[in-house]
């Protein structure tokens, strides 16, 4: 897919960066997202890619918004294990843009990720900061991976199906 979409530099480079775009981080087994998520980031070592994670921490509720009832954020929320096993596999972990504005969390995000010189951009699901990112990113490729509801996004050169019934409904 991404070779057919993408116009990825042809140059001598020898591994694309490669940023996957999450809203946040669960570790539990049941966790659909987060397991195919660990399955492709494990999935890189020995390839010409080279995985990177920003986690946006957007759509829940912050300790200084909601004393009573908050999330947690992902590095507190995630296992030990699965920060350690990210960090022996060399996969760089980006916390970034804790902006209560959605653009303005954008916007400190677009920086890293550009300064890191990220080859192909994969936005899961369609929250609002990765909804903005795609429009802001000047990368070589960007991709939309849905997890289970298919929505078009604009901005994004490919989309990432989980099931061919998903591909079907995307064709017609």
């Amino acid at each position: 897919l991404v070779p057919s979409v993408c116009k990825l530099p042809t140059s001598t480079k020898k591994t694309y960066k490669v940023a996957h775009c999450l809203p946040f981080l669960i570790d539990c087994s049941n966790h659909a997202p987060t397991n195919r998520l660990k399955e492709l980031l494990f999935s890189y070592k020995g390839t010409e890619f080279e995985p990177h994670l920003w986690i946006t921490e957007q759509d829940f509720s912050k300790k200084d918004e909601m004393p009573i009832n908050y999330s947690q954020y992902s590095v507190e929320r995630a296992s030990k294990d699965l920060l350690e096993n990210f960090r022996k596999e060399e996969i760089k972990v980006f916390y970034g843009g804790w902006g209560h504005a959605f653009y303005d969390q954008a916007c400190v995000i677009a920086k890293q990720i550009e300064e890191q010189e990220i080859d192909v951009v994969i936005f899961h699901e369609a929250f609002s900061v990765n909804l903005i990112l795609a429009r802001l990113l000047k990368v070589p490729c960007k991709l939309f991976m849905e997890h289970g509801i298919f929505s078009y996004q604009e901005g994004v050169d490919g989309v990432i199906v989980s099931h061919q019934g998903q591909l079907d409904r995307m064709e017609s």
